[in-house]
């Protein structure tokens, strides 16, 4: 299945501000976790022609609380045919992917995760200031974060870690990708 909202626009529901959010794409807001098992559209790719202000194919935030985490992973369903992140644009940070932890107030570890993890994949013509094809944030807030576990991770073609996904990808009808130059770039 492929993943494109209307006009390939985020919007801010607060400000109006059709660039104003995060995740052109999709928006992967703790708790929650997706699964993105295809090859596609034609050859455009599994999330393509999307824009936002940060994540402009793929957002992935943790929320506010001690262990709430967001997830994305992405993996081939066909040999031939990485998944793939193609032709969207962020504003600011991360044109292809972007992932933010948000640290709640005094949290002491464990904290939350913001994680993104591709097997077999392809980013390819994503455009941003910062982080064209991804970009891992940090908060910024300056309240004190006591645990070392708070953070945003992006693996590409290794394992996912923190137990965010209950089955294996191969479960769910992941195929390793043929060798070749659009394979794991």
């Amino acid at each position: 299945q492929r993943i494109r909202q209307h006009r390939g626009e985020a919007f801010d529901a607060g400000s109006g501000d059709p660039l104003g959010g995060f995740g052109g794409g999709l928006l992967v807001l703790g708790p929650a976790t997706a699964d993105i098992g295809s090859p596609g559209y034609n050859a455009a790719g599994a999330v393509f022609d999307n824009e936002a202000r940060r994540g402009g194919g793929i957002a992935v935030i943790s929320d506010a609380g001690n262990g709430v985490d967001a997830a994305a992973r992405l993996f081939a369903t066909d040999p031939a045919a990485p998944a793939r992140v193609h032709g969207n644009r962020a504003i600011e940070a991360g044109g292809g992917l972007y992932a933010k932890p948000r640290a709640p107030f005094n949290c002491v570890g464990p904290c939350e995760y913001a994680t993104i993890c591709l097997q077999p994949f392809r980013l390819d013509a994503n455009r941003a200031p910062e982080g064209a094809a991804a970009f891992a944030d940090y908060d910024p807030s300056p309240v004190p974060v006591l645990g070392p576990d708070e953070g945003a991770s992006i693996f590409m073609n290794a394992g996912c870690f923190g137990g965010a996904f209950p089955e294996s990808a191969g479960e769910l009808g992941a195929v390793p990708c043929t060798r070749g130059p659009d394979c794991n770039s």
